[in-house]
């Protein structure tokens, strides 16, 4: 529904981790974490930090003021 908030992490063509969300459908200025993975092997690399900065970055231009997991 709202494809801006799936965002994977590529490493050699694989997909390493995602983070999936979306927006609140009463109150647009609020989001919500779905779902935040990163492979086991790839934890530690702050995989999971640059995929929250970038879902962050998204809702923030969209004009989303929350964020709830």
């Amino acid at each position: 529904m709202w494809p801006d908030l799936a965002i994977m992490a590529y490493y050699n063509n694989e997909i390493i981790g995602c983070i999936i969300g979306s927006y609140d459908t009463v109150n647009p200025k609020k989001a919500y974490i779905a779902m935040l993975v990163v492979l086991k092997e790839y934890r530690r690399f702050k995989v999971g930090k640059k995929l929250f900065d970038e879902f962050y970055n998204r809702v923030k231009i969209a004009g989303s003021t929350k964020i709830v997991l």
